[in-house]
């Protein structure tokens, strides 16, 4: 008779996501996450294979799981530029430095394997229209000027999402915050 499941799926890949967060994919072998997860090693390659194909699904996980709150203040009611304030605040508001798998999978790979490019990408553009959308949104609530093009300013708040992670390291949360807010806080002239 087979031994019963006796692990929780979910709560592993929260665990190797948090572990590929904090260390990178380079730096992370499967005994790491063994060891870490206490999972057994038999299911861990009758699951995922490897450690690439683990990987994708952490990145997915990490989308799924911690990237929906972000989506949602930007997605469900769009506000215009309140929801965009809210969205940065609320991704500064710890003193700890920013973390971003998604960043940090682009960042790490000289090549990057075909799914996880495409999980990058439509999670950027996704979040780009999200930031366009609450940019006309802010438009024609006279928030931002009239003169901006909602597509320029929404790529530059994609580049200036993926830097949170450099510049918190660098400059602290609050500091970061306050030039992003200086920043958004200028789109009304």
């Amino acid at each position: 008779m087979a031994r019963p499941i006796e692990y929780n799926l979910q709560n592993f890949l929260d665990k190797a996501t948090e572990i590929f967060l904090a260390k990178g994919i380079k730096n992370v072998s499967m005994s790491d996450i063994l060891g870490k997860t206490r999972f057994n090693r038999h299911s861990l390659y009758k699951l995922f294979e490897n450690k690439d194909k683990l990987y994708n699904k952490a990145v997915t996980n990490y989308r799924d799981r911690f990237l929906c709150h972000g989506y949602n203040i930007l997605e469900e009611n769009p506000q215009g530029l309140s929801s965009i304030k809210n969205f940065f605040g609320t991704m500064l508001s710890s003193n700890a430095p920013v973390r971003c798998l998604m960043v940090n999978t682009i960042a790490e790979f000289d090549e990057m394997n075909d799914d996880v490019r495409e999980l990058a990408q439509i999670h950027f553009a996704r979040i780009e229209d999200a930031y366009k959308k609450n940019i006309e949104i802010g438009i024609e609530k006279k928030e931002i000027a009239s003169t901006y093009n909602p597509k320029d300013i929404s790529r530059y708040l994609v580049m200036t999402m993926q830097g949170l992670p450099v510049n918190t390291q660098l400059y602290g949360n609050n500091k970061v915050k306050k030039l992003v807010f200086s920043y958004l806080n200028g789109l009304k002239r």
